[in-house]
């Protein structure tokens, strides 16, 4: 689960900045080797913009999501992904919302560049955080 590259502006679906789409691109050292299953994204531009490398290197086509449906997202993820490993492309207040969901209660704030690897070791969720781009 990552948060999306840095936006160039402030409107409400602003674009990557072009020095963030660099770190789009990152996103391939950080998990091209993973075995995606599936890829999401939010419908927001830069949530695209920051799964389109990634997606273009593993030959998958992001499922995109309601940024206000974060709830019907954890369910697909717990039913029709559960022992798979998917990434999600999210925002700085849907990242916890989701990780609320999936039963993670450590509070986070995810910045740009943040990348959270989720797992269900023993029946329930936990997470490391890690980086990637610059």
């Amino acid at each position: 689960m990552v948060r999306h590259a840095e936006k160039s502006g402030f409107t409400y679906d602003s674009p990557l900045s072009n020095k963030d789409s660099k770190r789009a691109e990152a996103l391939i050292n950080a998990i091209g080797n993973e075995k995606l299953s599936a890829i999401y994204s939010t419908q927001m531009i830069r949530t695209k913009q920051t799964a389109h490398p990634i997606s273009i290197y593993k030959g998958i086509q992001p499922t995109e999501v309601d940024k206000d449906q974060i709830g019907e997202l954890c369910q697909v993820l717990c039913t029709l992904h559960k022992k798979e490993t998917v990434l999600v492309v999210g925002h700085s207040d849907t990242i916890p919302e989701l990780f609320t969901c999936l039963g993670i209660t450590k509070t986070v704030d995810p910045e740009y560049g943040d990348l959270f690897i989720v797992t269900f070791p023993s029946g329930g969720a936990a997470f490391e955080k890690s980086h990637f781009g610059e």
